[in-house]
């Protein structure tokens, strides 16, 4: 093997420029991420705050101060993902697909702007495409890109500063790049908040210790860029602070510094190994022939094609990622995103430069390895919602069905693993991709949806009027997905406990039978909604218990049947 892999010689043999490639691997990400975002198999609980807040928007037609479902300004997060789940709400109708597809494109862009960032740094397409190529199979990656979440927002913004910082630092600059760079700070102050500041600091830091001068910095500045984007990035901040409905900006900064930062040190050393733990992980299985590459050239002049500035400018914005998580007093596997593009590049540069010294963990075998986890995941959704579909009392038409799509699917891992005219890292990552498509296309094969799907559909069968006010007793979070599910037009009010002096003027109340049972007396009928099944929350599990699986999985899966109840007529 070449020690470019292949890359090179494979381009030339197929007559392609690298952009060609480029998007084939763009195009495959979006096609295997979109039956993810279409249903709910995947769910983050703090989606519902930016669709409930889109919804919002779309009604009131308020699009500068957020709100919850229940009409109460939220302000702990910027606008911009709120407005980009409402545009795509009023463009393309309130449904799942409609509320993730800004966050997919998004993801996209970010794979191209890596593309460049490899690329211009190392002047060499291969190191450009192969970055790319690592950062679509990274399983927080498409993750982000299936979710109404913020994430892909910041994600961009550092990415697009990072690529225009360090044009204006290794490459010289232009005009433009200043705009990119400060342009990207402002994406990003409008999607998290004060990762932006962090990203700036970062790179002010860098110059003066790399130019060993505090004047240094006067080459970041091009004051027109700096002014425009500063006023992008502060005028909503300025307006909700002038604003006289909310709390000025007092929840925003609770939920980014004041009750975000830990006082324990403790706490602090323990994030700093998790987050080391899990920016390896997250970057499995292409960590594991990096680690040899670094292994075994540690001797060596040529760790990496890149310079030992440009690896420091990257790697340092990964340390960086992870000291300000360990800071704080939580730690998540997608906090440590924001580093991903840049790992990407740094990764694809030491595995092109050293490839060839690669004994144990060769790309071949890591293929192996992938394919082997992929089938296995694959399998154990097969289980899953084998168990489902039976407890649903499935006719047996829809188990061989899925059953036969579990063997297609296998068929297709394992044709990608043996495809030799493909790029091997492209397999690689296809493998990954493949995964995550499945466990979108799973819940519509097998039949078995998520419960507010299911609720949704026993609400049109019902015929209930998208005029009738409904009740729901239980989480908020599933609340909010039958909202999305029945496109908005539901005044759906959330509530965690039913209350006895309320409940009354609502004729449709949805929630669980233990609930929804002292209802019957008092002339309410229950019709089945939908069935699901809840895991606890990491947090509180009961890890006294693991070393008895039974009861351990008892605790932290739990099924849940929900029921709609209909105030008859008198």
């Amino acid at each position: 093997m070449s020690p470019r892999l292949g890359l090179k010689e494979w381009i030339k043999k197929l007559k392609q420029p690298p952009t060609v490639f480029l998007l084939v691997v763009v195009g495959v990400f979006l096609l295997c991420v979109a039956p993810l975002s279409g249903v709910y198999s995947v769910y983050y609980p703090d989606e519902r705050h930016y669709t409930d807040g889109a919804l919002q928007m779309l009604a009131t037609g308020n699009w500068l101060v957020p709100h919850t479902a229940e009409g109460e300004p939220r302000l702990v997060k910027p606008p911009i993902t709120y407005w980009l789940t409402a545009l795509s709400f009023k463009l393309f109708g309130v449904n799942v697909f409609a509320a993730r597809l800004s966050f997919m494109i998004l993801c996209a862009l970010i794979l191209v702007l890596t593309y460049r960032l490899g690329t211009e740094l190392s002047n060499k397409h291969e190191v450009g495409l192969l970055a790319t190529t690592i950062l679509a199979g990274h399983p927080q990656f498409i993750l982000t890109a299936s979710r109404s979440m913020p994430d892909s927002p910041l994600l961009l913004g550092i990415t697009v500063g990072l690529l225009g910082f360090a044009r204006i630092i290794f490459l010289g600059g232009k005009r433009g790049d200043w705009w990119l760079a400060y342009g990207g700070v402002a994406i990003a102050a409008l999607s998290k908040g004060l990762w932006a500041l962090v990203l700036l600091g970062w790179v002010m830091c860098y110059v003066v210790v790399k130019e060993r001068s505090l004047w240094a910095i006067r080459k970041l500045f091009y004051w027109p860029a700096l002014f425009v984007c500063g006023v992008v990035a502060l005028s909503w901040f300025v307006s909700i602070k002038l604003n006289p409905e909310g709390s000025g900006l007092e929840s925003f900064l609770n939920d980014q510094v004041t009750g975000r930062i830990t006082h324990s040190w403790i706490v602090s050393v323990g994030l700093l190994v998790v987050g080391v733990l899990a920016v390896v992980f997250n970057f499995l299985p292409w960590s594991l022939p990096v680690l040899e590459s670094i292994k075994a050239g540690r001797c060596r002049s040529n760790l990496s094609v890149l310079s030992q500035e440009e690896l420091v400018f990257l790697l340092g914005w990964a340390v960086v990622n992870v000291v300000v998580v360990a800071l704080g007093n939580s730690a998540s596997l997608r906090y440590y995103l924001i580093s991903a593009p840049a790992l990407s590049v740094v990764s694809s540069s030491i595995l092109v430069a050293s490839v060839q010294s690669l004994k144990f963990w060769t790309l071949q075998r890591v293929l192996y390895l992938t394919s082997w986890v992929v089938v296995g995941g694959i399998l154990g959704l097969t289980g899953f919602y084998f168990v489902r579909m039976v407890q649903a009392g499935g006719s047996g038409l829809r188990e061989i069905i899925f059953g036969l799509f579990t063997l297609v699917c296998i068929g297709m891992v394992w044709f990608v693993n043996a495809s030799l005219r493909v790029w091997m890292p492209f397999r690689i990552t296809c493998s990954i991709l493949f995964l995550f498509s499945v466990l979108g296309m799973a819940p519509v094969v097998s039949g078995v949806q998520d419960k507010a799907v299911q609720i949704a559909g026993t609400l049109k069968r019902l015929k209930i009027s998208p005029c009738e006010s409904v009740l729901f007793v239980g989480k908020a979070s599933v609340a909010s997905r039958v909202r999305v599910c029945t496109g908005g037009g539901f005044p759906i009010r959330g509530v965690k406990v039913l209350d006895p002096t309320n409940f009354d003027k609502y004729r449709v109340v949805i929630g669980e039978v233990e609930v929804l049972q002292p209802l019957v007396d008092l002339g309410y009928r229950l019709y089945p909604a939908g069935v699901g099944v809840e895991m606890v929350t990491p947090r509180d599990w009961p890890w006294t218990r693991l070393w008895h699986p039974s009861e351990f999985f008892k605790q932290i899966i739990r099924f849940e049947q929900y029921f709609v109840a209909v105030k008859e007529q008198k």
